[in-house]
């Protein structure tokens, strides 16, 4: 049987968009680890030799438990260093599968919500949006649970409460995804709640469900991991106590003003970090929000669909209101960014549909590919993302808002076969065009720039600091770095974050020059090691040491 054209033409699409995906992620597959991207990846390594998941982190920490979270990241990506070997490609490639099985995951859910006769469209809009846009290809290539592994598993916990599973089912996934993270799963509880009070579920009912499935699964969770810990004597109470230590410092205030300043001053990180990329998705998820709040009803999916859109949104806003970004990336929200990309993509499908029987349907893929590769160019030839901004907009950001809540208002209540809904379709359709391909030529920008594009954006120097390390030390020898460049020289070391905290700097380093230790090596301009906003600490370094090379951010000391 062959294939109609329009089936032809979404399957080229589709394996365009799946191409594309794959060049930009192993195109910076092989880059360094750079600060907390190293966590995961040597606690994996260290635990597919021994089956325990304690590693070396320095010569404070020489046998460093790695239980920050429940380990079943651990022990999956440690399953794959197993199989293909340890190397920045191999642990990558993990992160890559996972993003593919949520955008499968993702489309399986929408299955549920969308026409038949719309699902190819749909499915092409949202792999576009999600596959290119640059936020998904950075968290694709950083091994992290809430980039790899936790997307799909809350995907696939929503895909089976959506079908109508059992209690018992649904409480056995919730205990899995305990074992990957203790907190963003939590959220699954509220959402799970009201999605079984709008099926017209009594109140008593739908507490009771929500007990059983979502007690019953961290009873499962708390014994298997209880039985776990005792098993290979590691203790227990680590994990929950790094927990809490994590919220109390990522929430820590005065009081209530001073909270609201933290918050405040943490939004402004997300600002800056995810809507500089995401400034275009971002319209298009709000005004998918507003739309499908406005008609959401329990007779159909756009009940379901509001639920998703809220719950993707709160996660959100919570992460983003309380962790500042440690090293510049923000990877939290990333476990629910899928829902933000099923929203806009449709957005994308109501504004296709109002243009249906019409000759601008006939020419809006011609149209869409040119307004995608018009901006691609435009992107790649104006504008450079950096950790700030994209293109800068030369217009009042309280203007653009204005503009865009009209567009989406006028999409939502104006008749959709009028004038004015059109107008407003044509807009979003615009929109989603330009926000695929200036996200696409941010990735590209990133994928081929020889700096990290997470954590330390735009940091120089690492390659040839650790080359020149690596010719001048001795078998056996202790530096003092971050621990990136500490594993990368192959040698021992002494995290030199440690020493940025400590009340006496210069009395530390001087008794490492006593101890042996020739080379100290810090950053300046961009690094969480920084000299230049620690002065204390340079004025200890220059004390007893001179400098010896600069590479980039990087700047090696040794003793004078």
């Amino acid at each position: 049987m062959t294939s109609t054209p329009s089936k032809d033409t979404h399957k080229l699409l589709v394996t365009l968009i799946l191409a594309i995906f794959t060049f930009l992620v192993f195109a910076q597959a092989a880059k360094k680890f750079t600060l907390d991207e190293l966590d995961f990846p040597i606690v994996a390594k260290a635990t597919s030799e021994t089956g325990t998941p304690i590693y070396y982190r320095g010569e404070y920490r020489p046998e460093h438990l790695g239980l920050y979270h429940p380990p079943l990241y651990i022990y999956a990506l440690a399953a794959d260093i197993k199989i293909f070997g340890f190397s920045e490609n191999t642990v990558r490639a993990f992160g890559f599968a996972c993003v593919l099985l949520t955008a499968y995951l993702v489309l399986t859910l929408c299955r549920k919500f969308i026409p038949p006769e719309d699902f190819k469209t749909y499915g092409a809009a949202f792999l576009g949006l999600f596959l290119l846009n640059p936020y998904t290809v950075a968290n694709a290539t950083l091994p992290d649970i809430d980039s790899t592994i936790l997307p799909p598993l809350i995907t696939f916990f929503i895909l089976l409460l959506f079908n109508g599973k059992n209690a018992a089912t649904l409480a056995l996934v919730f205990a899995v995804l305990l074992w990957t993270k203790l907190t963003t799963p939590l959220a699954l509880i509220p959402f799970a709640f009201l999605y079984w009070l709008a099926l017209r579920e009594p109140f008593g009912r739908a507490l009771w469900l929500t007990v059983r499935v979502f007690g019953g699964g961290a009873a499962i969770f708390l014994l298997t991991y209880f039985i776990y810990c005792k098993s290979l004597n590691l203790p227990f109470a680590y994990t929950f106590g790094f927990l809490l230590h994590s919220f109390v410092k990522g929430s820590a205030s005065t009081g209530f003003f001073a909270l609201m300043t933290r918050v405040w001053e943490n939004l402004g990180y997300a600002k800056n970090l995810i809507l500089a990329i995401t400034s275009g998705l971002t319209f298009l998820f709000a005004a998918s929000l507003f739309f499908f709040s406005s008609r959401a009803s329990a007779l159909d999916g756009r009940r379901n669909i509001t639920l998703l859109l809220f719950f993707s949104a709160a996660v959100t806003i919570f992460y983003c209101s309380l962790i500042a970004p440690f090293g510049g990336f923000f990877k939290y929200p990333f476990a629910v960014f899928q829902f933000f990309c099923m929203g806009a993509a449709l957005v994308f499908l109501e504004s296709i549909k109002r243009f249906r029987g019409s000759r601008i349907q006939q020419v809006a893929p011609i149209l869409i590919f040119i307004i995608i590769l018009f901006f691609s160019l435009l992107q790649m030839h104006y504008g450079r993302f950096n950790s700030d901004s994209a293109i800068n907009i030369h217009a009042s950001k309280a203007v653009l808002i204005i503009i865009g809540a009209i567009i989406a208002i006028v999409f939502t209540l104006a008749p959709r076969n009028s004038v004015s809904g059109k107008s407003a379709a044509a807009m979003m359709l615009f929109i989603f065009s330009a926000t695929i391909g200036s996200g696409a030529a941010i990735a590209r920008h990133q994928a081929q720039a020889p700096f990290p594009t997470k954590y330390s954006y735009g940091q120089m120097g690492m390659d040839e600091t650790v080359a020149y390390l690596k010719a001048n030390l001795k078998e056996g020898e202790v530096i003092w770095s971050m621990k990136d460049v500490g594993f990368y020289s192959g040698n021992r070391y002494i995290e030199n974050y440690d020493t940025f905290f400590n009340p006496e700097p210069e009395e530390r380093i001087e008794h490492m020059v006593r101890s042996g230790v020739r080379f100290f090596v810090a950053t300046q301009g961009i690094g969480e090691d920084r000299i230049d906003a620690y002065p204390e600490v340079r004025a200890a370094l220059e004390s007893c040491c001179r400098l010896d090379k600069n590479f980039g951010n990087f700047y090696i000391y040794v003793p004078r």
